[in-house]
């Protein structure tokens, strides 16, 4: 006869949110195909449950962050095919170059071969030119968006940066800070200077006393170059497979058009309209690419 649950209301002096960032995809035709992942998702397999989830692998980016996947499956004993990066520099491809991994820059993947699964991938090169790379594996990674849900639930505003081509928290309104990939710092090393900031500047204004020191990882981050913006890549001759920004709902590219066609020219009545980011991720992994889609 004791209360078997309760319910607590804690209101702390001040917060700090750690609650690092979501990779996004591409959309480009044959972006559901079986086979086709997120770069980080690969990474996760290999690194953490030992699981090479392909045997020849292409990886096409946007950001410097995705390379790590490139040199882990590597590791792994994953052929990795080539890296296809949107941008003409790269801030790590020189590293990859020491492994005997091609880096195609200024090159898109433009198609995926294969039904059930991939077989293959269509690459438009920077001069404009298309070549066929042989795969089973297709790793899309088109940057990383910070998690700025609880930030944006404290009323703090949101401001777009360049950089990184993703919201980050402004000014805060409430009690709280982001520290690390939730506000667009990337890097162990980085992230983990930025979260003993956050962390002093909270304890400093509750009155507290921060420790002299804090141990931080003794690893230097790789040198990484902005991101550049790729939402989108249509297919030769504006035909092909479907390019998707909600794989859950089964939304492309193409339904986004129709929606602002149709007059749903804002995000929000685009979303109700073809349900895009209303599946389980909430939005996640598709859904800055699909308010892209819609902005241009």
């Amino acid at each position: 006869h004791t209360v078997r649950q309760r319910y607590h209301v804690i209101r702390a002096k001040q917060v700090v949110l750690a609650t690092g960032a979501h990779e996004r995809l591409i959309a480009f035709p044959g972006n559901d195909v079986p086979g086709v992942m997120l770069a980080s998702a690969a990474e996760t397999m290999v690194r953490r449950f030992a699981v090479t989830p392909g045997r020849r692998a292409v990886l096409f980016t946007n950001n410097d962050e995705a390379y790590g996947a490139a040199a882990a499956l590597k590791a792994a004993g994953v052929a990795i095919a080539a890296v296809v990066d949107a941008r003409s520099t790269s801030a790590r491809a020189q590293e990859l170059s020491g492994l005997s991994i091609e880096v195609m820059q200024g090159a898109k993947v433009a198609g995926v071969n294969g039904g059930r699964s991939v077989e293959g991938v269509l690459v438009r090169q920077a001069s404009g030119s298309t070549r066929s790379l042989p795969c089973d594996l297709v790793l899309m990674s088109g940057g990383h968006n910070p998690a700025v849900e609880l930030a944006s639930h404290t009323r703090a505003p949101l401001k777009w940066n360049e950089t990184l081509a993703a919201f980050v928290p402004g000014t805060p309104i409430a009690a709280e800070r982001s520290a690390g990939a939730a506000r667009g710092v990337f890097g162990i090393r980085a992230a983990a200077e930025d979260g003993v900031a956050a962390g002093r500047a909270a304890a400093q204004a509750c009155g507290l006393t921060a420790p002299a020191s804090v141990a931080l990882p003794e690893i230097a981050d790789p040198p990484s170059a902005p991101v550049e913006a790729c939402w989108e890549v249509k297919g030769e001759g504006g035909k092909g497979p479907k390019s998707f920004v909600d794989l859950q709902h089964d939304v492309t590219a193409d339904d986004m058009r129709l929606a602002v066609r149709e007059g749903y020219t804002d995000i929000q009545h685009a979303k109700r309209y073809t349900t895009h980011g209303m599946a389980t991720d909430q939005g996640k992994t598709g859904g800055l690419v699909g308010a892209a889609l819609v902005a241009e």
